[in-house]
Parts: structure tokens; C-alpha cells; sequence
């Protein structure tokens, strides 16, 4: 009975093991990309995610307070939108051209951010940047040209599964020769 539990709790382990994942949030990189496309894998079904809390920020005439969609803040007759997007907030390809990807982590078909891989330098698809002004940095968000704060890497979520193959074969078992001709022989007494 003991052995039963045993191997039925081996057997569970093993199925729990072989069934499940390990899921973790990597920075995605040009050679990520070259590895999916060579798999046939579509960026469209990557989970993607921002690395750091991104913060879009800008100046509102009277007439854009009404339509703004992030946080309104008045300071002295100024003002503001205000827009955060949480570390690792999940995100989607909305498109993609050469080193650029246009990822959404909102609804709407304007609103998303350009990651790109820089010329040159770095490998990691990072935030990309439309113009510097005098320290500042700015990126277009649906439509719109925002001040942004953080530099934020793009991540995605990669699923490794544990791959463990196994042979499976039932032993016969070996009997003594002598037993089976003891049983035989003893039949043949009781008979006799």
C-alpha cells in the first residue's frame, strides 16, 4: 500500500513538472526578434511589457481640458495632462517597420508608444524618442506630442518549457527454474 503512494505521488510530481512552465519577463533584444521570426512565432501574440513607469506629460489650451484622457492638473492657470504607464504594464503590437514597434497599452488604434533598437548602439528595443529640446525628450502618443519621462526597454514574456523525455517499459519479472516445475510436479501428486 505504501508503495502505491509513493509511486502515485512520483507519478503526480512528475506530470505537475513536465505540465507546467516557467514564465519570466525578458528584455527583448534584435536577436529575441531574429529567434521568434525563425520560428514562425507572430510579434502579435507576444505579451510585451515596459521595463520601467513611463510618465507623458503636457500643456493644455482651454480647449483640449475637455478631451484630455489622462490626469488634469491646474497650476497657476496652467494647465497639464498627465499620463503614467506603470512598470510592466502589458502591452500588444499594434504594427512594426524595420527596428520599430508600435506597442499599445491602452485602447485605441493611435494610442501607442514607438520602441526602437538604436542605430549603432544597444541591442534592446528602448523608448523612442521623437526630438530632444533643451534636456527634454518627447514621443508622439495618440497623435499628440508628449514630454516624457523614463527611457524606458521594452520587455516580453518568454515561456520555457521543461522538455523531459522518458522510455517506458514494464518488467516481465524471472522466475526460478525449479518453481514452475515444483508447482507442476506438485500438481501431479495430487492428482496421482
Amino acid at each position: 500500500m505504501k508503495k502505491n503512494i509513493i509511486t502515485y505521488l512520483i507519478l503526480v510530481f512528475g506530470i505537475t513538472l513536465l505540465s507546467s512552465g516557467c514564465a519570466r519577463k525578458l528584455v527583448f533584444t534584435e536577436s529575441e526578434k531574429t529567434e521568434l521570426d525563425k520560428k514562425g512565432i507572430e510579434l502579435g501574440k507576444v505579451q510585451f511589457f515596459n521595463e520601467e513607469t513611463i510618465y507623458l506629460r503636457r500643456i493644455l489650451d482651454e480647449k483640449e481640458i475637455r478631451t484630455a484622457r489622462g490626469i488634469v492638473k491646474q497650476h497657476n492657470d496652467i494647465y497639464s495632462e498627465l499620463i503614467k504607464i506603470r512598470k510592466h504594464t502589458p502591452g500588444i503590437l499594434l504594427g512594426e517597420k524595420e527596428d520599430i514597434l508600435k506597442i499599445a497599452f491602452e485602447d485605441g488604434d493611435t494610442s501607442y508608444l514607438e520602441f526602437k533598437k538604436p542605430k549603432g548602439w544597444g541591442k534592446y528595443f528602448r523608448l523612442g524618442i521623437e526630438r530632444y529640446d533643451f534636456g527634454k525628450q518627447y514621443v508622439l502618443y495618440d497623435g499628440v506630442e508628449y514630454e516624457v519621462e523614463g527611457q524606458s526597454k521594452l520587455l516580453f514574456k518568454k515561456w520555457k518549457r521543461h522538455k523531459m523525455n522518458h522510455k517506458y517499459r514494464v518488467a516481465k519479472g524471472r522466475r526460478v527454474n525449479g518453481f514452475l516445475n515444483l508447482r507442476k510436479d506438485k500438481k501431479d501428486k495430487d492428482e496421482g
